[in-house]
């Protein structure tokens, strides 16, 4: 230990040089970390409230995606269900005309504007598959059928087998369709999210005129973690359906560079992109700058009877105290830079986004995920293997030449 530190004061030009290239190598990976569990964890609690799925649609939105497909994506493991689904909007009326303020949602009187959302398996929708509503009383609608909220049918005092007509705002359409159930809400499912927007109605695919042709599908998928295998082996299906591709709700938040999530996907795979290119600086430095300082020591120490191993671990000390001097005291600094400029970093990426209506919303979201030493943790490891690895390689070879080349090695 001693050795290698008098080695490294001796050398203040080598040492500071990589110790620099140490240091920017930890706080850019630090940062990128930090980034990269934020948005992991933004996306984990994004999940849990809008669901996790994959969806297949055609290339020509006229074309039915095959039955067949179906049946086999629908097998694969964590894939709790799946459905096609439309949606519109729609007024009460009396049969001619839309009516206005006759419509209650949670005690309050509107303007009577209903969403209907219509699938091929209401069961199979994410609000049912995620938890967010289930089955109060009767069944979910088949054909000519329609699903309300029980709030919803007890303010309006509805039951189930009465009629409801509804004018669809976007083609005129008049629907004139029975209660076949109930649902609600489970308490406290995403309270700042959809689930508490005004109780959809839910209606059979071929009940809605809008519906069209089944062009897109979405699979939901049971654990966040499992979302890529169970796409990697979707993909696998479609190799030899070019007309149909594949997608998924995470990748596709992460694509949105306009909104938040987008956003902090960008600038934490630029920074862990900068950690990468700097990685290899430090390989560079340390295989070729760093163990070049060491071609005449080697060869004066092979001369002199010591070891190849032992030499190596001499150089191996001496560059392991430099690395973990180094990253301890950035760690530290930037530690204290995460702390300090966390929320003006969110604030700064919320304002490049387009979500500022969800300011609040987002920033009390990052606020409840704490600054921890995981992304300290994960960097340090990085730089050491990248570090010791370099040294390690460049040190065998070094120490394969014969002590006389390496003794002259002003002539290298």
């Amino acid at each position: 230990m001693k050795n290698a530190l008098l080695r490294l004061i001796r050398c203040p030009g080598r040492s500071g040089g990589l110790a620099g290239c140490i240091a920017v190598f930890v706080c850019f990976s630090a940062v990128g970390f930090y980034l990269d569990s934020l948005w992991d964890s933004y996306m984990r609690e994004f999940s849990e409230t809008d669901g996790v799925y994959i969806w297949l649609s055609a290339e020509d939105e006229n074309v039915d995606i095959p039955e067949d497909l179906l049946r086999e994506a629908g097998k694969l493991p964590h894939v709790m269900g799946y459905t096609c689904w439309s949606e519109a909007s729609a007024f009460l009326t009396d049969g001619a005309t839309a009516s206005s303020g006759s419509m209650a949602f949670d005690g309050e009187k509107t303007d009577g504007e209903i969403r209907l959302l219509a699938s091929t398996n209401t069961a199979a929708n994410a609000y049912f598959l995620q938890g967010g509503y289930s089955l109060a009383d009767g069944d979910f609608p088949y054909g000519r059928e329609i699903l309300v909220g029980e709030r919803t049918a007890a303010l309006n005092r509805w039951h189930i087998g009465d009629y409801i007509q509804m004018f669809l705002t976007d083609t005129g359409n008049i629907l004139e369709l029975p209660i076949c159930g109930m649902y609600r809400m489970s308490a406290g499912k995403g309270e700042d999210r959809s689930w508490r927007e005004k109780e959809p109605f839910f209606l059979d695919y071929a009940a809605l005129p809008l519906a069209g042709a089944k062009s897109e599908y979405e699979f939901y998928i049971d654990d966040y973690a499992a979302l890529q295998s169970v796409r990697k082996q979707m993909e696998k299906l479609l190799q030899d359906r070019d007309a149909i591709v594949c997608n998924d709700s995470i990748s596709n938040a992460a694509r949105g560079t306009s909104g938040f999530s987008g956003k902090l996907g960008v600038v934490k795979d630029l920074l862990l992109g900068v950690t990468y290119l700097t990685a290899a600086v430090v390989l560079f430095c340390t295989g070729w700058l760093w163990m070049k300082g060491h071609y005449r020591e080697a060869g004066i120490y092979i001369a002199l009877g010591r070891s190849r191993g032992e030499i190596l671990g001499e150089f191996l000390l001496e560059i392991l105290v430099l690395t973990v001097v180094t990253v301890t005291l950035s760690s530290a600094v930037i530690q204290g830079v995460l702390f300090r400029f966390r929320d003006k970093m969110i604030y700064g990426l919320m304002r490049m986004s387009d979500s500022q209506a969800n300011f609040q919303e987002i920033d009390a979201r990052m606020a409840a995920i704490p600054v921890t030493i995981e992304p300290l943790v994960c960097s340090g490891l990085s730089v050491l293997l990248v570090v010791l690895f370099a040294a390690l390689v460049s040190g065998v070879v070094i120490l394969s030449y014969k002590s006389r080349r390496l003794f002259e090695a002003e002539n290298l």
